[in-house]
């Protein structure tokens, strides 16, 4: 990967994502780590490639790495969550449901995070599991 830039290498990842192109969006995803290993989204953006490319038991270690080092926010959660459920390990994907929710800082954080989880056909009975509102 040539580029130096962040901010252009995130935009490669959201048009190769939309095309659904998870080899390309991998390698942008692991060279934004190494450019910015401090910004969450490149972290988040390698495990969400390593996922659609059914490898989720390496998204979800590259997540747990990544968070282990830069904090936990309700975004990183819910990916945890999702990667449990795909996984089958739903009593950890209800733990993370639930940090998901201690993390949303606001309602409207919250809305957006019931919205994600119930659009996520692995976390609806997580959802009714831990007692979402």
């Amino acid at each position: 990967m040539k580029c130096a830039d962040p901010e252009v290498l995130e935009g490669r990842w959201r048009q190769y994502a939309a095309g659904r192109q998870w080899d390309a969006c991998l390698e942008i995803a692991t060279a934004l780590t190494r450019l910015v290993p401090e910004r969450r989204v490149g972290w988040m953006r390698r495990a969400i490639s390593l996922n659609r490319l059914r490898r989720t038991t390496e998204a979800k270690e590259v997540l747990l790495e990544a968070v282990g080092t830069l904090g936990f926010d309700s975004v990183c959660a819910f990916h945890l969550a999702c990667f449990c459920a795909r996984l089958g390990q739903m009593e950890e994907a209800a733990d993370w449901v639930r940090k998901a929710v201690e993390l949303a800082q606001d309602q409207e954080t919250f809305d957006r995070l019931r919205r994600w989880v119930l659009d996520e056909p692995d976390l609806q009975p997580v959802w009714e599991a831990v007692g979402g509102r």
